[in-house]
């Protein structure tokens, strides 16, 4: 869920927006007969803040990782190779 909401949300809300307005626009085209203006410039670099300012908003509300402690790297015990993992400090 954490991933859907910092990443796959943010990112995909402005192509959905944009095709909200597509579908919008080609029944504005057969009532009127015109297709109206494509959206500006600005709302494009809206769309932009607001997928940096959702990261911005979930990176503070996570916050930081709790530290792992220090890595220990694979080495020989006893004649067997034990993976690396992080151990206390």
């Amino acid at each position: 869920m954490r991933i859907l909401l910092t990443y796959v949300l943010p990112f995909l809300a402005p192509f959905l927006l944009y095709g909200g307005w597509v579908l919008w626009a080609d029944r504005v085209r057969e009532r009127r007969g015109v297709a109206p203006a494509p959206p500006p410039l600005w709302v494009t670099a809206l769309a932009v803040l607001a997928l940096g300012g959702s990261l911005f908003v979930f990176g503070q509300a996570i916050g930081p990782r709790p530290d792992p402690g220090i890595y220990v790297p694979p080495h020989m015990e006893d004649g067997r190779i034990v993976p690396g993992h992080y151990g206390a400090r």
